[in-house]
């Protein structure tokens, strides 16, 4: 789907940058419908070995089978005891060193220049009880450049600590900070800028 709809995926990423080890939130902002069908080729790509965990919108999920299939776990967000759930099985799954959890914590689709950037409180939560993982920020555009087709965006700042004071409110900033970057690296429209990935 992917390969037939865009002209490419690429992405930033900082100097030397590695996947880190150790139990990880990629924390994405949300301007799309395509966003989980990106992570889902993105982790692929990246963290083939790891154990992925994903939340989606029950309704949304509902309604768009195929990213059932990926294995995406519905979350009603107006509903106390499905948050509860979603965030105790994350909870334990990112207490094994293997998992990535994959999440747009604003908790609703949002263009790449809406500020401010705010979490939901799910992410705090997650930080306070599994002070071993790292929060990994993801600003995500889309883009059309000389093709017809556009391209996928993808920037990454150095990972932050759970352990860092107010990682969430911190990696708002990152987020705010990566979006504002790769808003002007779109505007150069220069592919070689970005390691391409599809």
């Amino acid at each position: 789907m992917v390969r037939k709809q865009f002209e490419s995926v690429r992405v930033d990423l900082p100097e030397n940058w590695t996947p880190p080890d150790g139990p990880l939130i990629i924390a994405a902002n949300h301007p799309s419908w395509w966003d989980p069908m990106i992570a889902s080729l993105i982790a692929a790509q990246w963290f083939p070995n790891r154990d992925h965990i994903s939340a989606m919108n029950a309704d949304m999920l509902e309604r768009h089978a195929v990213l059932k299939k990926l294995g995406f776990l519905p979350v009603n967000q107006s509903s106390l005891s499905s948050v509860r759930a979603f965030l105790q099985q994350a909870t334990t799954r990112l207490r094994d060193n293997n998992a990535v959890l994959w999440i747009t914590p604003q908790g609703h689709f949002a263009d790449s220049r809406h500020r401010p950037i705010k979490f939901a409180p799910g992410i705090a939560h997650l930080a306070k009880n599994v002070p071993t993982l790292s929060i990994q920020p993801a600003a995500l555009e889309y883009t059309y450049w000389d093709t017809k087709k556009p391209n996928v965006l993808i920037s990454l700042c150095a990972p932050i600590s759970a352990t860092e004071p107010n990682a969430p409110e911190l990696a708002e900033k990152l987020l705010e900070n990566q979006l504002d970057h790769l808003a002007s690296l779109a505007i150069v429209r220069d592919p070689e800028l970005f390691s391409t990935q599809l």
